[in-house]
C-alpha cells in the first residue's frame, strides 16, 4: 500500500455551500468509448486520488453530452455506504426536478427508463464534476414522477432520480464535450498539427507551440456579424475577427484551460445578407498542455 493517511482539518471561515448546480450533464453509457483512469489503494498517493478520475472521457465519433436544466434548490446527490462488514461498497442517488411536462421531457423519461446512463453534476460551490455511473456499472433511471399539479399554485413538474452502485461518485475535472450548433474546423498556420481534438469545440495545444493560429468556420451555412469575447485566453494569445473569420493567434506559454465566447448570426441561404434564422452563441475551449 503506497497511500499515506492524512489529517482531516476544518478550514476556519471557509464556505461550505450545500446543493448542486442547476445544469446536469448526461449521456447514454454506450456512447462512451474510453473512460478516464482511476487509482486504487495500491496506486493512490492520498485520499483525494481514490475518488478522482484522471484524463478525459473519449466518446465515439459524433457523440456528445447534453444538459438537462433543473429547478434550483431541488436537486441532491447522495452517496451512501452499503453492504456487510468487509464487503462494503457505495450507492449513489441523484434526484432533481425539471419544470413542466412537455413532450420532450416525457420522451426523455421514456427513452432512459431502460437505457444505461452516465450523469455529471457540479456541487454548488465546486467547478469539478461528480460522475454518477462508472465503467461497468452505469447509472439507471430509478424514478420518473410527472405531475400536472392540482391547484394553480401547485408545482407542475417531473421529479426524476437516477442511481448507481459500486463506488462513491468520483470527481472529474476533465472535459465534457457538448453538442454545439456549429461544426468547428481547426487549422494551424505553417502546416503545424500539434494539437489534440477532444470533440466538438475543444482542442489541446502544447505549451510554446509556434504559429498556433486557427480559424473557426461555419459548416454549410454562413456565420457573420461575429463578436468575439476574449474571455480567459492564455497569455500570448488573442482573439479577433479577420475577413469574416474568427482568428485566435499567438504562442501559448502557460498550461491551463482557457475559453472565449463567439456570438454571431446564421442566415437561411448561406449568404451574409440573407434572412437571419438563428443566432449562435457558443463557448470554445483551449487546453494548453505541458
Amino acid at each position: 500500500m503506497l497511500m499515506n493517511i492524512q489529517n482531516l482539518r476544518v478550514r476556519d471561515g471557509a464556505n461550505n455551500d450545500a446543493g448542486i448546480q442547476v445544469d446536469i450533464a448526461y449521456i447514454p453509457y454506450s456512447w462512451i468509448k474510453t473512460w478516464p483512469t482511476t487509482k486504487g489503494i495500491d496506486t493512490a498517493a492520498n485520499f483525494e486520488e481514490l475518488v478522482k478520475y484522471f484524463g478525459n472521457f473519449e466518446l465515439y465519433e459524433g457523440k456528445y453530452w447534453c444538459i438537462i436544466e433543473t429547478t434550483a434548490n431541488k436537486g441532491i446527490l447522495k452517496s451512501t455506504l452499503a453492504g456487510e462488514r468487509d464487503g462494503r461498497s457505495a450507492e449513489n442517488d441523484l434526484e432533481f426536478v425539471h419544470p413542466g411536462n412537455e413532450a420532450y421531457l416525457l420522451g426523455f423519461i421514456e427513452f432512459f427508463k431502460n437505457t444505461r446512463t452516465v450523469l455529471a453534476i457540479r456541487e454548488r460551490d465546486k467547478t469539478e464534476w461528480r460522475i454518477v455511473g462508472s465503467e461497468g456499472l452505469p447509472a439507471s433511471l430509478k424514478t420518473g414522477e410527472v405531475t400536472t399539479g392540482g391547484e394553480v399554485k401547485d408545482l407542475k413538474h417531473a421529479k426524476i432520480s437516477f442511481d448507481s452502485a459500486g463506488r462513491i461518485a468520483k470527481i472529474y475535472s476533465g472535459l465534457i464535450a457538448f453538442k454545439t450548433p456549429l461544426k468547428i474546423r481547426l487549422d494551424f498556420t505553417g502546416g503545424s498539427t500539434e494539437y489534440v481534438e477532444y470533440g466538438n469545440q475543444t482542442y489541446a495545444i502544447p505549451v510554446n507551440t509556434a504559429d498556433a493560429n486557427f480559424f473557426v468556420f461555419e459548416d454549410g451555412r454562413t456565420l457573420h456579424k461575429v463578436v468575439v469575447t476574449a474571455g480567459d485566453l492564455p497569455t500570448g494569445m488573442t482573439a479577433s475577427v479577420v475577413n469574416g473569420k474568427i482568428v485566435v493567434e499567438g504562442t501559448p506559454t502557460v498550461a491551463g484551460i482557457y475559453g472565449f465566447t463567439l456570438v454571431g448570426q446564421i442566415t437561411a441561404d448561406g449568404t451574409a445578407t440573407g434572412t437571419v434564422v438563428e443566432s449562435s452563441t457558443f463557448e470554445m475551449t483551449i487546453v494548453v498542455t505541458d
